[in-house]
């Protein structure tokens, strides 16, 4: 299946729309990998200051949306159980919409924990 790149007109070349979902995953990947950096950060802060096991800390949501500024409330040991798999993301539960190459795995009150599988799953991987 053939889609006209954006912004271009009538005559234009045309794009597979493998590549248009191709270049979407990886920029979708890379968004949710900066929210992982920054969230690393914040865990490891949170590690050195000795935050208690029970204190839900401020992190950023990992969901796809460019924009989002949303704040998600884990103790470090549920960040910790997201992080040991490199495919999972976690978000506030209104960003988790399963979309194809993701699933939800875990719904917490406030936030979700979502999955990447195939192309989504490989690029998170990478992007670790």
């Amino acid at each position: 299946m053939w889609f006209r790149q954006p912004g271009m007109g009538n005559d234009s070349p045309m794009e597979p729309m493998e590549q248009q979902i191709d270049r979407t995953a990886a920029r979708i990947a890379h968004n949710e990998a900066r929210f992982r950096e920054a969230n690393e950060r914040i865990a490891s802060s949170a590690a050195q200051v000795g935050s208690s096991d029970e204190d839900a800390l401020p992190f950023l949501c990992e969901c796809p949306r460019v924009t989002c500024t949303e704040i998600v409330r884990l103790t470090l040991p549920a960040y910790r159980d997201v992080r040991e798999h490199v495919r999972r993301f976690f978000c506030i539960s209104e960003h988790a919409q399963p979309a194809d190459g993701e699933h939800i795995v875990d719904e917490q009150p406030g936030y979700a924990v979502v999955e990447k599988s195939g192309l989504s799953g490989e690029l998170a991987e990478r992007l670790a």
